[in-house]
């Protein structure tokens, strides 16, 4: 089942409908409600960078690659939301912050969002796994450069599975072991795999995920 689907089922309204409350542009309204013809006639700009964005939509089609990003935008507004519902000052930070989709060479690996507490901040990750893959394999991978990236801003990483319920919360400002594959079997791109043990998954509680966070950020 595609990302947009999985996500889809976590909510009672369409997305496209919540992209709407939450203030996306028109456009990628236009790409949640599935219809390439639409998105080619009314947005040929953004129709042109979804078609430039080959690297990161592997074997999916464009247009399955721009509604599971879109999806994936529509999660991660949640989650943030319910962060700052349990008291964090959450801001986006990366480059599609603006939420419209972006020219391949825009696409970057930089942290989704700041996070603050008491006046301290930090860059904050996040990725959500939608088939239980991390519980499953006992491992997480961060494709490209993503995994040095977050060493080098010593971001905070919150994962979120929604298939088992389950989050982790990784500090990479300190050391944080991963394997690196040149050719990763999936992605068939270079990518660091971290391992998973049952401890670092825990019961999915976002007041329980803001206080780890507040506790890393003293």
């Amino acid at each position: 089942m595609s990302i947009f689907r999985e996500i889809q089922q976590l909510f009672s309204k369409p997305l496209q409908e919540i992209a709407k409350e939450l203030g996306y542009p028109n456009s990628t309204i236009c790409v949640l409600s599935g219809s390439e013809v639409a998105v080619k006639t009314k947005y040929p700009v953004i129709y042109n960078n979804i078609q430039s964005c080959r690297h990161n939509r592997d074997a999916r089609t464009p247009m399955q690659y721009a509604m599971d990003l879109a999806a994936s935008w529509v999660m991660e507004d949640y989650i943030i939301e319910q962060l700052k519902n349990n008291g964090l000052i959450v801001l986006k930070a990366g480059e599609d912050k603006e939420r419209i989709i972006l020219p391949d060479k825009n696409v970057s690996s930089n942290s989704d969002c700041l996070v603050e507490y008491d006046g301290k901040s930090r860059h904050l990750e996040l990725m959500n796994d939608y088939k239980g893959y991390w519980n499953r394999y006992k491992k997480m991978d961060l494709r490209d450069d993503k995994f040095l990236k977050l060493q080098n801003e010593k971001s905070l990483f919150l994962g979120v599975s929604t298939s088992d319920k389950k989050y982790l919360l990784l500090n990479f400002a300190k050391e944080t072991n991963a394997i690196y594959s040149p050719l990763h079997y999936a992605y068939h791109k270079p990518a660091y795999s971290i391992r998973i043990t049952p401890d670092m998954l825990k019961d999915l509680d976002y007041s329980d995920i803001a206080k780890t966070i507040m506790s890393e950020l003293q």
